[in-house]
């Protein structure tokens, strides 16, 4: 008999698969965990985007998910504290994603 050893997320390449109940209440977890993920990163951007420029909630909801999903910025950043931010922003959503 296999010995089952437990880890954090995941079961050990010596032991069975999980069922599929198991596993698809696994993937929906962290579905879960993605989308909070995702939706913090892009309040963050959003945030940062319109307190440091003068666009607008949807331009700067544009602007986030650009940067967020590794397309580019949408809108030039007018001073350095907006492209000092949205340097940061840029690496955090490259490090993170």
């Amino acid at each position: 008999m296999v010995r089952q050893k437990k880890t954090a997320f995941f079961e050990h390449k010596d032991t069975p698969l999980l069922s599929t109940a198991a596993f698809i209440k696994r993937q929906i977890r962290f579905m879960v965990y993605a989308t909070f993920l995702i939706g913090l990163s892009l309040a963050i951007g959003m945030v940062g985007y319109k307190s440091f420029t003068t666009l607008s909630w949807v331009e700067s909801f544009q602007n986030a998910a650009m940067i967020l999903s590794g397309m580019g910025p949408i809108a030039i950043m007018p001073d350095d504290p907006a492209k000092i931010f949205s340097g940061l922003y840029a690496l955090f959503s490259g490090v993170v994603f």
